[in-house]
């Protein structure tokens, strides 16, 4: 009758014949020496059962002394399916930082919205230059009337025909001109009629021009050069928020490294604590430790796996919001960053930095368009404060005769003109509409002084803040070099002295705590370098990639 194993007695059951056939463990040797900790043996559990659990029968039939050629082909059999389990893995994207902003560019989902921005702003140009498009119309048309007539020299019947065009629009000036050109025929049934029928041709210009109110180039090309500012306003929009979003991804591609680096140093730290507890161990065998102080070890074996998850879970959470960022879809890719972190510069001068900045952020050149704006909107709207005065005139030359040709002929000469010139003035009464809209350009306009003069100061300060913070990185990075060098001198001297039972266990984790520390704050350290130069690119406008 078979006995019955747990979970873990199959898996040492199957280990064995594992060691007997000579195949390595997946994840580990079997020589003397190798790491073999509790989460090592929960990944072989876990695997083996797999096979191993439905087999169970089997396996304990095969421990009692089948042949061993057996033994080789069930085991060499599932050796083939053992490595399906790494296609799971995940792919590792290599990526340097240059990379991170190209992809900002191209998949950033937040800039892709602000793209369109420019192209709309523009659009407003083209609808106020419409403004001053010419229009061109062309008319045809017929009529019949047949009515009583009061005198003799009327026709009580008569029909016209009539084919007229026009050209007419406004010049920045402020004119607004027609040019016609109208052809009649008429025929009517009264006897004193010259020419029946007979064909009229007539070629007008009509100018009505502003004196006061809308007159001039400026005033009438206010919303143009408004509109144009505005495109300039949001295209300095659209280059701050690819400023901000490369110097966003620049700086989490960073933190992902600093991230990976703690994740490296807890992993350090794990493994000295396993190396300690060996020590621990074979001082315990040959009594040279008590016998407690293998749970020091092993609860600071604990900590540390405590501390790498952790650090694996902030790593994860980084690289996630890298990804979102980069707009990158899938959990099957992890970033890997490969550049090397800025080498440590001479800092620049602080009023080189703002002189910079002054020419390149994009609020403060937006603040001064804005500005520029409201001194174009002050001058128009004082403009439309004034009293309308209209001139307007025209001048025409007419023909007619009995056929259109003729008549055609008799309108080039010339000899048959009309004119006409005339004045209209309108004076409103009050003029609070626009007098509001002047005074809201005023205020506005100062108020745009004032974000100027702020702008320049909050620069300034923030220009400040970050070349000290640069500075001071910059110093951090020769400090956690020096630390690092001494906590690993400090490691290895404890290290020796408690191997030769001169120090104490807990004094042996504190000095791999140091040590461990140092070797992460070094590289983030010069990370944190690398973040500072981008902070103040940033700040300056600029890409900082």
């Amino acid at each position: 009758m078979l006995t019955k194993l747990t979970p873990v007695e199959d898996f040492w059951a199957a280990k064995n014949i594992w060691e007997r056939t000579g195949f390595p463990l997946v994840g580990g040797n079997d020589k003397e020496g190798s790491d073999f900790t509790g989460e090592s043996l929960l990944g072989e559990v876990t695997l083996f059962s797999f096979f191993v659990i439905p087999a169970k029968a089997g396996i304990q039939f095969l421990i009692k002394g089948v042949n061993y050629k057996v033994i080789f082909c069930f085991l060499f059999l599932i050796s083939l399916v053992l490595p399906a389990h790494r296609l799971f893995a995940l792919e590792q994207m290599e990526l340097t930082v240059e990379d991170a902003a190209a992809m900002v560019l191209n998949k950033n989902l937040s800039l892709k919205t602000e793209s369109y921005k420019p192209g709309a702003a523009a659009s407003d140009v083209l609808i106020y230059q419409g403004e001053f498009d010419p229009t061109v119309s062309i008319g045809i048309a017929s009529s019949y009337t047949k009515e009583p007539s009061s005198t003799s020299y009327d026709s009580s019947q008569s029909s016209t025909s009539s084919y007229t065009s026009y050209l007419s629009g406004k010049l920045l000036t402020g004119t607004q001109y027609e040019l016609s050109f109208e052809n009649y025929r008429y025929w009517g049934n009264s006897s004193y009629l010259t020419f029946n029928p007979y064909y009229t041709s007539e070629v007008k210009l009509s100018i009505t021009q502003p004196v006061l109110k809308g007159f001039g180039t400026s005033v009438q090309s206010t919303n143009i050069n408004v509109y144009k500012n505005a495109f300039e306003i949001a295209k300095l929009t659209y280059d701050s928020t690819v400023v901000e979003k490369i110097a966003e991804a620049a700086k989490k591609y960073w933190d992902l490294a600093s991230a990976m680096s703690n994740v490296e140093a807890a992993n350090i730290g794990l493994k000295l604590a396993n190396d300690t507890k060996k020590i621990v161990t074979a001082k315990i065998d040959v009594g040279l430790s008590a016998p407690v102080d293998i749970y020091t070890a092993e609860a600071e074996i604990a900590r540390r796996e405590g501390n790498l998850l952790d650090a694996e879970k902030a790593l994860t959470d980084t690289e996630n919001a890298l990804k979102t960022l980069l707009n990158i879809n899938g959990k099957d890719v992890q970033l890997k960053p490969v550049s090397a972190p800025v080498k440590p510069v001479v800092p620049p001068h602080l009023d080189a930095l703002v002189e910079t900045a002054l020419k390149h952020k994009q609020d403060y050149l937006s603040a001064k368009l804005e500005k520029q704006n409201r001194e174009l909107l002050k001058k128009y709207y004082k403009n439309q404060m004034l009293p309308e005065i209209d001139l307007t005139g025209s001048y025409g030359y007419i023909g007619l005769n009995e056929n259109h040709g003729t008549a055609l002929d008799k309108m080039k000469t010339g000899s048959d003109f009309a004119w006409q010139i005339g004045l209209t003035v309108s004076l409103p009464i009050g003029n609070r509409k626009y007098k509001g809209y002047y005074n809201k350009a005023s205020y506005e306009k100062d108020q745009y002084e004032a974000k100027i003069l702020e702008l320049e100061q909050t620069t300034q300060s923030s220009l400040r803040d970050a070349l000290n913070a640069l500075i001071f990185a910059e110093k951090k990075i020769k400090t956690t070099e020096k630390t690092r060098l001494a906590a690993e001198k400090q490691l290895e001297a404890e290290e020796g002295r408690f191997k030769a039972g001169l120090a104490t266990l807990n004094d042996v984790l504190k000095f791999q705590s140091d040590y461990v520390t140092a070797i992460y704050q070094e590289k983030m350290a010069k990370n944190e370098y690398s973040k500072a130069l981008i902070e103040i690119k940033r700040l300056q406008g600029i890409t900082p990639v």
